[in-house]
């Protein structure tokens, strides 16, 4: 049975409006179809046997009793995924919604499937595990950053920082302290949009790595949704200095001659990533895919990047190339 604690359960509960038997707006008819999609017999009376009626809430928490946690997750985020798109085909799709009920629902379905869960972890510790699955930064030598960038060789006079001299017992002697420490924070952080599905993971090690070089990643779920549709939000934040599209395995498909699923990235992906494109124009869009991922081949002048190499090392070289202002510097520090 999946292990989700006496509090996810009571916050999925809400989520997905399952008080009084219901979950979303789903009909007998749709919710079994929905189900169909993960080989999942939801009609199947051993997942309301525990309870006193057969609805589709009952239903939903009696799968949750009796499957393993990444079935579970898989649904989960499946669900989260359906109510996005319902919302955004929707007039009134975000009236009551809370978007922090749909970031923690997120995280519960994400670590189900990669098996991090911890039904008894503390509040407010799940969030600080997902930041330590990162990969070690690579360090670089000043003649490494001149390679990667091409960096003048030619010396560079640092900004002049006032001093004031303080008087020892010899009077010819004079040590000169700065007045301030010199602040590498740079004045206007630049903005860089990251367009991801849902795995979280990624997403953190990305948008982690961009604060630390001094630029702002932002990322949609995070922006307030005002009455706005997704799409409005996205609108909203186009005016980015980069953007970021994170291709990962979250959905499958194939052409309609072969045999074997692919690993393919959500369709909102794809859409923003050709939005950006469209918006920001091709230097200032770059995609990191994992390993076994379709990918749109067909377009000239696209960025792809691997997940499994050093992505670091290639993001800075596309935001040198987008003459953003950032520090590399940045990732020396803790």
């Amino acid at each position: 049975m999946a292990t989700i604690s006496r509090k996810d359960r009571a916050l999925l509960t809400k989520y997905f409006q399952m008080d009084g038997g219901y979950v979303l707006d789903f009909s007998n008819r749709t919710f079994a179809n929905f189900f169909e999609e993960f080989e999942i017999d939801i009609e199947d009376e051993k997942y309301s046997l525990n309870y006193s009626s057969a609805s589709k809430g009952n239903r939903m928490k009696g799968f949750w009793d009796l499957e393993d946690n990444q079935t579970v997750g898989n649904v989960l985020l499946g669900l989260i995924e359906q109510y996005d798109e319902q919302r955004a085909n929707s007039y009134n799709g975000n009236q009551n919604h809370s978007d922090e009920l749909r970031e923690k629902s997120l995280k519960i379905g994400n670590e189900l499937v990669s098996g991090i869960y911890n039904p008894d972890i503390k509040p407010g510790a799940r969030l600080a595990q997902q930041h330590k699955i990162t990969r070690p930064t690579k360090q670089f030598s000043q003649a490494e950053l001149e390679s990667i960038f091409a960096l003048p060789t030619e010396s560079v006079q640092p900004t002049q920082i006032p001093t004031q001299s303080v008087q020892v017992a010899q009077p010819s002697q004079t040590v000169s302290t700065p007045a301030q420490a010199f602040n590498f924070d740079p004045p206007n952080k630049q903005q860089v949009f990251i367009v991801h599905g849902h795995d979280d993971v990624l997403r953190l090690e990305v948008e982690n790595f961009i604060r630390k070089v001094g630029l702002e990643p932002i990322v949609l779920m995070d922006q307030a949704s005002g009455g706005n549709t997704i799409i409005e939000k996205i609108e909203r934040c186009g005016d980015a200095d980069f953007a970021v599209v994170l291709y990962t395995p979250c959905d499958l498909g194939k052409h309609k001659n072969a045999s074997e699923l692919n690993g393919r990235a959500r369709q909102n992906v794809v859409f923003e990533h050709g939005y950006f494109i469209a918006r920001l124009g091709r230097q200032k869009v770059a995609a990191i895919v994992k390993q076994g991922v379709e990918i749109q081949n067909d377009i000239q002048g696209v960025v792809y990047i691997g997940a499994e190499l050093d992505w670091r090392t290639s993001l800075l070289k596309e935001f040198h190339q987008a003459k953003l202002n950032f520090y590399p510097s940045g990732l020396y520090t803790s």
